[in-house]
C-alpha cells in the first residue's frame, strides 16, 4: 500500500496530466472515488487500452447518446476506427463536424480515413473544410497536397505544398510533393497516403507526421488514440563519392614556375532585351470578379439544362409531372418549369427523377441550380456535393467555384474551377471561370492560358477577349 505522502506526491504530480490522472487511480484502487465518475468516453477510451475492443465500442456509442459536442465525437470516433470499425468511426467524425464547425480535429480524421479507403473526392473536401478551420495548422496543407495529387490537380497540390513550406520551411516531404507537383520529380519521390492500409491500434493523423495542435482547443489525450507527431526527417548523410583522375598520372618532382597569363579581350556582353512590365491585374480585379458572377447566374452557364418544350403552361407542366414516371421526361418537364419561374414544380420534378435514377448526377444538380435561383444558397451547394459524390463533373465544379466565388473563397474556388477542367479539358465554362479566377487571384499566366483557351472552345461569354488583353493576352 502507498504511503499517504506518496500519495501526495504523485496526486501533485498529476494535477496536469490526464494519463499521470489515470495511473494514480490504478494505483489508489478504492482510496479514490473518481474511477466511478469517469465518463463513458473515459471509460471507452480504458477498455481499449486494456483491450477490450468490444466494451469499448459499446461505450463509445453510449458517448454518443445524449448531448455529446464536437471534442466527444472525435474521441469515439478514434475508439472506433482504433477497434477496427470504420463506418462506426465516419459516423461519429459526421456528427463531430456537424457539432462543432469550428473544430478541426473531427474534418482531419475523416478526410484521412477517405483517403485510405481512396474516396479522394471526400477526402479533399473535408482535408479542405479543415484547412479553412485552422490554416495555420502544420502538415494540414501537405496531408491536403498528397490528396491532391493523387487526384491529379497538380497545380492545386503545388499550391498546398508551397502553403505547407511556408509553415515548415525545412520539411523536405512537402519539398518532394512539389517536385512532383511542378513535374520535376517522379511520382515515387513523395510518400503519399496509403489507400487502404490494415487496421492501426492508433490514429495517424497522416503518413509521416500530425498535425501540431491548433488554437482551437484539442481534447485530451488517450492512452491508445493519440494524434502523433514525427520530426521532421533528418537527411541520411550521403558518402561524399571519391573523385577518381582519369587519365592517371605519375607524380613528379615539384618544380617552381612561373605561370604566364595571357590576357584575352572581354567581350562586350549584349544588352539582354527588355521585359514587358506585368500587367496590373488588380485594375480589372473586382470587374472579372462582377463579370463572372454575373454570367454565372445564367441558369444554363453550364449549359447543362435538357431541351424543354416551353410551350407548356405551368399549370399544364405541373399535370404532366404528376403523371410522368421516367427520368428523361421529368427533367425536361421541370426543366420547363425551371425557365418559366415555376421553382416548387421544378423541384419536384427533378426529386422524382432523383428517385427515379439514383445514380444519375444531373437531378441533384438541376435541383441545386433550383435552389439557387429560390437564393438557397445552403441547400444548393449540398445538392452541388450530392451531385459531385454520384459524378466527377464539370459542371458541378464550375458551379461549386461559382459559390466559393460568392462566399470570398478566392483559392478554393480556382481549386474547383481547375478540377472542373481536369476532368473535361473541352469544357469552355470551366477554362472561362478559371481564367477569370486567375485575374482575381492575380496570376496572369494562369489568365492568359485559360482565357485563351475558351476562346479557342468557343462560346465563350462577351467580355472574353477584353479580360484576356487586361491579362497580357
Amino acid at each position: 500500500m502507498l504511503g499517504l505522502a506518496a500519495i501526495v506526491v504523485i496526486a501533485a504530480v498529476v494535477s496536469v496530466t490526464p494519463p499521470g490522472r489515470q495511473l494514480l487511480e490504478r494505483l489508489t484502487g478504492g482510496f479514490d472515488s473518481t474511477t466511478e465518475t469517469r465518463s463513458p468516453i473515459q471509460q471507452a477510451e480504458d477498455a481499449l487500452a486494456a483491450g477490450n475492443t468490444a466494451s469499448a465500442k459499446a461505450l463509445a456509442s453510449q458517448a454518443m447518446q445524449g448531448s455529446p459536442d464536437a471534442s466527444t465525437a472525435y474521441r469515439a470516433g478514434n475508439v472506433q476506427l482504433s477497434a477496427g470499425d470504420e463506418k462506426a468511426a465516419e459516423s461519429d467524425y459526421l456528427a463531430g463536424e456537424r457539432l462543432g464547425a469550428s473544430y478541426p480535429w473531427n474534418f482531419i480524421a475523416l478526410g484521412q480515413l477517405y483517403a485510405r479507403e481512396n474516396n479522394l473526392l471526400q477526402a479533399d473536401e473535408n482535408l479542405r473544410a479543415a484547412t479553412n478551420i485552422a490554416p495555420g495548422m502544420q502538415f494540414l496543407h501537405y496531408d491536403l497536397g498528397t490528396v491532391e495529387l493523387r487526384e491529379g490537380m497538380r497545380a492545386a497540390a503545388a499550391s498546398d505544398f508551397q502553403a505547407e513550406l511556408k509553415l515548415s520551411p525545412g520539411y523536405a516531404p512537402a519539398r518532394d510533393g512539389l517536385a512532383q507537383a511542378l513535374g520535376h520529380a517522379p511520382p515515387s519521390a513523395v510518400a503519399l497516403t496509403a489507400p487502404k492500409p490494415k487496421p492501426s491500434a492508433k490514429l495517424t493523423i497522416h503518413p509521416l507526421v500530425a498535425p501540431s495542435p491548433s488554437p482551437t482547443p484539442v481534447p485530451s489525450p488517450s492512452p491508445t488514440v493519440v494524434a502523433q507527431a514525427t520530426p521532421t526527417p533528418t537527411p541520411t548523410p550521403t558518402a561524399t563519392p571519391t573523385p577518381v583522375a582519369s587519365p592517371t598520372v605519375t607524380p613528379k618532382p615539384r618544380v617552381h614556375h612561373v605561370t604566364v597569363i595571357q590576357r584575352v579581350a572581354t567581350p562586350t556582353p549584349t544588352p539582354a532585351p527588355s521585359l514587358a512590365p506585368a500587367p496590373d491585374l488588380s485594375k480589372v480585379s473586382a470587374d472579372a470578379r462582377s463579370y463572372l458572377l454575373g454570367v454565372g447566374q445564367d441558369l444554363n452557364f453550364t449549359r447543362a439544362l435538357p431541351d424543354a418544350d416551353l410551350s407548356d403552361s405551368p399549370g399544364t407542366i405541373k399535370t404532366k409531372v404528376a403523371a410522368a414516371h421516367g427520368s428523361a421526361e421529368l427533367l425536361r418537364l421541370g426543366t420547363g418549369a425551371l425557365l418559366q419561374g415555376d421553382l416548387s414544380t421544378a423541384s419536384a420534378a427533378f426529386r422524382a427523377a432523383a428517385a427515379t435514377a439514383p445514380n444519375d448526377w444531373l437531378p441533384p444538380y438541376l435541383e441545386g441550380l433550383t435552389a439557387q435561383a429560390l437564393g438557397d444558397e445552403s441547400g444548393s451547394h449540398s445538392w452541388f456535393l450530392a451531385s459531385a459524390r454520384i459524378a466527377d463533373r464539370p459542371e458541378t465544379y464550375t458551379s461549386l467555384a461559382l459559390q466559393a466565388l460568392n462566399d470570398g473563397d478566392i483559392s478554393g474556388a480556382l481549386k474547383d474551377a481547375q478540377r472542373a477542367v481536369y476532368n473535361d479539358p473541352n469544357f469552355g465554362p470551366a477554362h472561362f471561370t478559371a481564367g477569370m479566377l486567375a485575374i482575381i487571384a492575380a496570376n496572369a499566366p494562369l489568365a492568359r492560358s485559360e482565357l485563351s483557351v475558351a476562346i479557342v472552345l468557343g462560346r465563350a461569354p462577351q467580355r472574353t477577349g477584353y479580360f484576356l488583353k487586361a491579362a497580357g493576352g
